[in-house]
C-alpha cells in the first residue's frame, strides 16, 4: 500500500513538473512572438526625447536605421566610429541614435555627428527600452523601410557595408 501512494506521489509531482514546464516554455515562446511583433513596425508607444528634452516621434517616409548604444560600451563605440567614417552614405537615410542614458552622456556622442542633418540621437525612458524591443544587446541596429516596417535586425557591431545594403532597399 505505501509502495503504491509513493508511486502515486511521484507520477503526480512528475505530471505538475511536466505542466509547469510545458506552460514555462509556451509562454517564454509567446512572449518572443509579442516582442517579434513589437518590433516589426517602428515603435510608436515609447516615450522619446531630444536632447532639449522636448518629445519626439520618429521619422517617417524614409528609410530610418535606428541604432540602439550605451556610450559606455566598447562594441557601441566601435559601432559610432564606423557610421561616422561612412557618414556621407547615409544621406538618404534617417539615423536615429537611441539611448537610455542621461542626456548629458548622449550629448558628448552626439558632438561627433554635430553636422547632419539625418542623424539624430534620442532618450528614450529605460521602460521603454524593454517594453518596445525586448532584452536589448548593445549595439543593436533596426533598420525599418519607408513604411515603417522593420527590414532588417541586428545584434551586436555590424559592418556598415550590412547596414547600408539592408536600408537602401
Amino acid at each position: 500500500m505505501n509502495r503504491k501512494r509513493l508511486l502515486l506521489t511521484v507520477l503526480a509531482t512528475l505530471a505538475v513538473a511536466v505542466v509547469f514546464m510545458g506552460y514555462t516554455v509556451v509562454d517564454t515562446v509567446a512572449e518572443q512572438w509579442n516582442l517579434k511583433a513589437r518590433i516589426e513596425s517602428i515603435p510608436s508607444r515609447a516615450t522619446l526625447f531630444d536632447l532639449d528634452s522636448a518629445r519626439v516621434v520618429f521619422p517617417a517616409a524614409k528609410p530610418v536605421a535606428v541604432i540602439i548604444f550605451n556610450s559606455t560600451c566598447q562594441h557601441c563605440q566601435y559601432e559610432l566610429a564606423q557610421i561616422k567614417a561612412a557618414i556621407n552614405s547615409f544621406n538618404n537615410i534617417e539615423l536615429v541614435f537611441l539611448s537610455s542614458e542621461p542626456i548629458l552622456a548622449i550629448k558628448k556622442v552626439a558632438l561627433l555627428f554635430e553636422s547632419h542633418r539625418n542623424v539624430n540621437f534620442i532618450k528614450i525612458n529605460p521602460e521603454d527600452v524593454y517594453d518596445n524591443f525586448g532584452t536589448v544587446r548593445y549595439p543593436t541596429i533596426l533598420i525599418y523601410g519607408t513604411n515603417g516596417k522593420l527590414i532588417k535586425e541586428f545584434k551586436g557591431e555590424t559592418k556598415v557595408e550590412a547596414i547600408l545594403r539592408y536600408a537602401r532597399q
